[in-house]
């Protein structure tokens, strides 16, 4: 067969896909391998009626899947197409494809990762993307997680919140739902412009068909408590992604549910009391908070309950030795604050943190 037991596609390097696609090995790399999820496995191949390297994501082989990748698809044309433009459906026996006539003056502005195809090869779903050098994770890699100086961090973080304020306009609507070091691209190797990856769990901000998204240590309270979510769980996972960029370490790096929100609470304090109130009944930490004096509070699972350590935060983010100024570091804090808001309701949009004296 062509899968394997967890419904992956057997990859095998100088298969080539859809008469177009060789697989291969990345310069530099042992293994045509560039990434591995739940979803299926991102490869190397190169395309050789382009004559360029290109990543394909090749879904698994499972209809949960399958149904993911086209939502995918369909939110990456909305940046990829002029509304209206024609969907040419190319005949083929061992394939279903959609043809993209992209815009070039709308794809160079964006930074979003280009799709450059789709189609079905032995019911995998697979897309194509353009090839990009390396992620933030890769960059932390290469520091030995020592992480990066005040002006790099204010140089990536501004091009990300350029590009999640691109997410929210009213024609693109799109809740990126999993923002994290390794899917945010660097579009070359010594420039800081960047592209966002994977839109495998994104959704419109009318139609949101998951409740278990974000990736644990960058996951939002109101998705802890399973309420309901907006663009603003995009702007937590950014605050989080800005601490660990200078310090190289996670800000919250909670080995489940539990601790997360320990970590969170022990840092920013407890969400409102209304958030807490009308938690989902969905939500694993629901149960750990208590009413005592009549006040909300949160039950360490190891020893009594969370207290709050108002000087935490202005300490995560200081690294020993550090040549940044005391001013650096306080307009830093403040941004935070409003990126890190408990209540999305008071949390920055890209535009009000793009305003901040931090970026001044």
């Amino acid at each position: 067969g062509y899968d394997d037991e967890a419904g992956d596609y057997i990859v095998r390097e100088g298969d080539i896909i859809y008469e177009r696609y060789k697989i291969a090995v990345r310069p530099g790399s042992k293994t045509p391998l560039l990434g591995k999820g739940s979803f299926g496995q991102v490869v190397y191949a190169f395309d050789l009626t382009e004559n360029l390297g290109v990543a394909i994501k090749i879904i698994k082989n499972q209809k949960h899947f399958h149904e993911q990748a086209r939502t995918e698809i369909e939110l990456l044309r909305r940046f990829l197409l002029v509304p209206r433009l024609p969907r040419v459906p190319v005949p083929h026996s061992d394939y279903h494809r959609d043809t993209f006539l992209p815009c070039t003056e709308f794809v160079e502005q964006s930074n979003i990762v280009r799709l450059l195809d789709s189609f079905v090869h032995r019911n995998h779903q697979c897309l194509v993307f353009e090839l990009l050098p390396l992620s933030l994770y890769d960059l932390l890699k290469f520091s030995k997680f020592k992480g990066f100086s005040l002006t790099l961090v204010r140089k990536l973080t501004r091009n990300i919140l350029y590009n999640l304020a691109s997410l929210r306009q009213s024609n693109v609507d799109v809740i990126h739902c999993d923002l994290k070091p390794e899917n945010v691209m660097l579009i070359k190797h010594n420039e800081y412009r960047i592209k966002v990856i994977d839109f495998g769990s994104s959704c419109s901000s009318s139609h949101k068909p998951f409740s278990y998204i974000q990736s644990r240590f960058y996951r939002s309270p109101e998705v802890l408590l399973c309420r309901h979510y907006s663009y603003a769980i995009d702007m937590w996972s950014l605050g989080c992604i800005m601490v660990e960029m200078h310090t190289g370490s996670p800000l919250f790096n909670g080995k489940n549910e539990f601790e997360q929100m320990v970590k969170i609470a022990q840092m920013l304090g407890l969400p409102p009391s209304h958030m807490i109130a009308s938690a989902g009944s969905k939500s694993k930490v629901k149960s750990m908070f208590r009413k005592v004096d009549g006040k909300w509070a949160l039950k360490n699972p190891s020893d009594g309950y969370v207290v709050h350590n108002p000087r935490a935060l202005s300490m995560a983010i200081r690294k020993p030795n550090s040549q940044e100024s005391e001013q650096e570091y306080a307009d830093m804090e403040s941004l935070l604050g409003g990126m890190l808001a408990l209540d999305p309701e008071e949390r920055f949009s890209p535009e009000q943190a793009l305003h901040h004296p931090f970026f001044s």
